[in-house]
């Protein structure tokens, strides 16, 4: 609600959108993910930072917690306001994963690579996805991208 983002907003009242994404990197640097999730909500909330990258980072910041579901959340958002970036789809792609949600996972792996061609990291975690799925042949293929 809008009562929630109201502390939220004034933490970073006085910061541009640049400067939210430096506070939230040096507070991950720290190791202190609770406060760059705060912070990177801050700058939600306030309108600073409004697009699916800022999303997709938060739901990065959340796996971090163990918040895996706000995590793809966030990630799905993202996917829907930019759906043609790769790095939205492989990271939900990898929080599907790793709730084994597998036929989600590949589907999503397989758009990441198609996005992406030479995204290596889309090909080695399709190709874990369908190990899970006991998909031996297309795994080894997915290995060899």
């Amino acid at each position: 609600s809008s009562g929630e983002c109201a502390p939220l907003s004034r933490a970073v009242s006085e910061m541009g959108g640049e400067a939210v994404f430096n506070a939230v990197d040096a507070l991950q640097r720290r190791g202190d993910f609770r406060g760059a999730v705060s912070t990177m909500c801050g700058g939600i909330c306030s309108g600073k930072l409004d697009d699916a990258g800022a999303l997709s980072n938060l739901g990065v910041l959340l796996r971090e917690l163990g918040l895996d579901a706000a995590a793809e959340r966030c990630y799905r958002l993202a996917v829907r306001l930019e759906p043609g970036n790769a790095g939205h789809r492989y990271r939900l792609a990898n929080a599907l994963l790793s709730r084994h949600a597998f036929a989600e996972a590949r589907q999503g792996y397989v758009q990441a690579t198609a996005l992406a061609p030479r995204f290596g990291d889309a090909y080695n975690n399709l190709g874990n996805c369908l190990i899970a799925m006991s998909e031996f042949p297309a795994a080894t293929a997915a290995y060899r991208y």
